[in-house]
């Protein structure tokens, strides 16, 4: 699974000093309040300071409220990243492995809590501020720690998620665009479970 998508639900951020805009925090707490549940087909592209192409990949997602999450890779390599709210599941199915890991303990001060989090605590350790006047662009950055990435952007389009971008130590950029995405659809009830056969070795970290 590359970089990126692991720091979603593994990383911490790296501190930035912008200034707090509490009416841009209020905004992006309301647009993304209203999305209980979002499943889109995604493209990714890693571009390095330079702006050249390092990597890309496509896939699925599937977020739930509280703190659910399904990110799944099909090219150009299959992965499956599984945040049920209590445990993270990074399967690797080429490799035949799974990494298990306590959620709670690994997302401390990430910007990706916002996506699926109502909870005042968890939003106070964040600087949020609007890119432009139309409320279509939001960039988080938290106020403490050390992480991979070190800011995210999240766009919107007449208030429905169209796409995020990160910015991380290296000095990479990474673009997500969403596509068929929704908000209303049948939830399957194994959607956060992870399958795991019995073939694959078991890395709990828990």
């Amino acid at each position: 699974m590359n970089r990126f998508i692991y720091a979603i639900v593994l990383s911490g951020i790296f501190a930035f000093s912008a200034q707090a805009d509490d009416a841009a925090g209020a905004k992006l707490k309301s647009l993304l309040s209203g999305i209980n549940q979002f499943k889109a087909q995604y493209a990714q592209v890693i571009t390095d300071s330079g702006n050249n192409i390092v990597h890309e990949t496509k896939g699925e997602v599937v977020l739930a409220r509280p703190d659910k999450l399904r990110w799944e890779t099909y090219a150009p390599d299959d992965n499956v990243l599984i945040a049920d709210g209590e445990t993270v599941w990074n399967i690797d199915p080429f490799a035949m492995q799974v990494t298990v890991m306590d959620q709670k303990g690994q997302v401390n001060d990430n910007p990706f809590m916002l996506l699926t989090s109502d909870d005042d605590t968890v939003w106070s350790k964040f600087v949020i501020r609007a890119a432009d006047d139309n409320a279509s662009e939001y960039i988080v950055t938290p106020k403490n720690g050390e992480g991979q990435i070190r800011e995210l952007t999240l766009l919107f389009d007449d208030n429905s998620l169209t796409g995020l971008s990160t910015l991380d130590a290296q000095e990479q950029t990474s673009t997500i665009l969403f596509s068929q995405s929704s908000s209303r659809f049948p939830m399957a009830a194994d959607t956060f479970q992870a399958d795991i056969s019995d073939q694959f070795m078991v890395d709990d970290q828990r």
